[in-house]
């Protein structure tokens, strides 16, 4: 079993998939999700969703001499792409690939909140990641999709972004 947590401005939504692929939906404020914690201590992942506006991915490619050096060179190689000061963000990666890594870039300071949030009422997540890596796998050139308001787009298997609806005139 596990659980898929996102937040959604004061309120929180988790999704729990069981062994034979069964989903149910939950959604409570953080009190409610503490208790269903607590209920479900056995679980083994509580798997934390960053919403795709809240957050920069991107995919980046390395030359084997820079692999070695590549966890502590990320905020260096993504500094121009980002609107924030890489010294304000929090990167979390995935498993380094053999010339390739997958990076989240979400607010220090949110971040961390959000983290202490969560802690102060005794959850402990096991895992964080953004929206964007719940998308189906990457076979289009230009994938769209939309959910609750939001538009995420997917360009080339490497760059994606979100935005409101609202401003899908100015794309």
């Amino acid at each position: 079993m596990n659980v898929f947590v996102r937040r959604k401005a004061e309120l929180y939504q988790w999704s729990v998939t069981s062994d034979n692929n069964e989903v149910q939906h939950h959604q409570g404020d953080l009190a409610a999700l503490a208790a269903f914690y607590q209920e479900n201590a056995s679980v083994k992942n509580w798997v934390f969703i960053l919403d795709a506006l809240d957050v920069a991915c991107r995919h980046l490619s390395f030359s084997e001499k820079e692999r070695r050096h590549i966890r502590k060179a990320i905020p260096f190689l993504l500094e121009d792409e980002l609107l924030n000061d890489a010294d304000e963000l929090y990167f979390i990666h995935g498993k380094v690939q053999k010339n390739s890594v997958d990076v989240v870039a979400v607010d220090e300071q949110w971040f961390s909140q959000w983290l202490a949030e969560l802690h102060a009422v005794g959850i402990m997540p096991t895992h964080c990641m953004a929206q964007y890596q719940l998308l189906p796998e990457k076979t289009e050139n230009l994938q769209l999709f939309f959910q609750e308001d939001v538009f995420i787009v997917r360009h080339q298997g490497q760059l994606e972004w979100a935005f409101e609806a609202q401003h899908l005139p100015l794309c």
